[in-house]
């Protein structure tokens, strides 16, 4: 299984510093992944969970393999490193301004298909 997209949303709200949505073999999508800074200023890939009625939570989906999950991180990691090189580069692209008025992502409404 091959990641064939990614799509990063820049955030910066207390440790979460990413959402990212991930394409697997152009037909297969899973939103929210995130990129969270740990306590010790390291970043992680935290995969979209749901919150149980005892206040835990459990994955809704994740890697089985290490040798996946490694390939995951380092994907999503790398991607969210390209979009931070972008921002620096045209830091109007990311103003809160210009994020409001080009509206929310399309992934958000459910919209997502690959080469959006």
């Amino acid at each position: 299984m091959k990641i064939t997209e990614q799509k990063v949303r820049l955030w910066n709200d207390q440790r979460l510093r990413a959402l990212v949505t991930v394409v697997f073999d152009d037909c297969f999508v899973v939103r929210n992944i995130k990129v969270i800074q740990g306590r010790d200023d390291k970043l992680f890939v935290a995969m979209p969970s749901r919150k149980l009625p005892d206040n835990t939570y459990v994955d809704i989906a994740h890697p089985i393999t290490m040798e996946f999950r490694e390939y995951l991180e380092a994907t999503i990691l790398g991607a969210y490193e390209h979009e931070l090189d972008l921002r620096d580069q045209d830091p109007e692209r990311y103003s809160q301004d210009s994020r409001e008025s080009r509206g929310r992502d399309q992934d958000d409404q459910g919209d997502w298909a690959p080469g959006r």
